[in-house]
């Protein structure tokens, strides 16, 4: 038996996401060998002991990926939230301009999936400012932050405020549907559907691509009005009243 790597006891998810890895994706159950140490008080940790003889790089790579990445080792602090608040809206910003540009060029499913991607970012900016000003814990965080669907959930309000503001092009309302996954995905792959063969351009439209990209520059919008304008908190707390 050769290296020993020591994890605390984490999460549940983690430690079914890592018995799912030894024991039922190929690796095989010897891969890993795990056992639990006491450490007094009713706590413990879990230890794994990898093999001596190197592992290939995507099967070692699929361990770290599953002990080490999915949650930093350290939480993050406030001065970290607040950098991600902050670099994930601007990131928003600058996946709407590319999504206005894709759209003039008529590349209207990647015009989708770049907004959808920004929609997904501003979920993310907001749920790092509701940690920073303690308006929701940590666990939450996690919870959705690697989680498109959860993330996508978080912004139900764009949606709903959009169908409220004019288009700045056409100057009318939109028809608003709210983001999916499965859209998300129509946008980007070929797939079949029943026995015929269906790509992003048969599912994407110039209009869904129009309302997806009205609907994040509103989510924009709404957030520089009421934290810059009106002076409110950043996060949900500040705007959605």
């Amino acid at each position: 038996m050769g290296k020993k790597i020591e994890v605390l006891n984490g999460p549940l998810r983690r430690r079914r996401l890592m018995e799912k890895l030894c024991g039922k994706r190929g690796l095989g159950k010897g891969v890993l060998k795990r056992c639990i140490a006491p450490l007094g008080r009713g706590n413990h940790k879990i230890v794994y002991c990898m093999p001596r003889h190197p592992l290939p790089q995507s099967i070692a790579d699929r361990i770290c990926n599953v002990l080490f990445q999915a949650k930093p080792m350290n939480s993050p602090n406030k001065a970290k939230l607040l950098e991600l608040h902050r670099t994930a809206h601007n990131n928003a910003v600058e996946l709407l301009s590319e999504a206005e540009i894709l759209f003039e060029k008529k590349k209207y499913p990647r015009a989708y999936f770049l907004a959808f991607t920004g929609l997904e970012e501003i979920a993310k900016s907001q749920l790092a400012a509701d940690v920073y000003t303690g308006f929701r814990d940590e666990e939450e965080f996690w919870k959705y932050f690697k989680d498109h669907k959860g993330k996508i959930k978080r912004m139900a309000w764009a949606s709903t405020d959009a169908e409220h503001y004019l288009d700045l092009d056409l100057e009318t309302y939109l028809e608003i549907e709210r983001p999916t996954i499965t859209g998300r995905m129509n946008a980007l792959y070929v797939h079949f559907e029943g026995e015929k063969v269906k790509g992003p351009d048969d599912h994407i439209t110039q209009d869904d691509a129009r309302a997806i990209i009205h609907t994040l520059r509103v989510a924009i919008d709404r957030i520089i009005e009421m934290t810059d304008y009106w002076g409110h908190q950043i996060g949900t707390k500040g705007f959605m009243k």
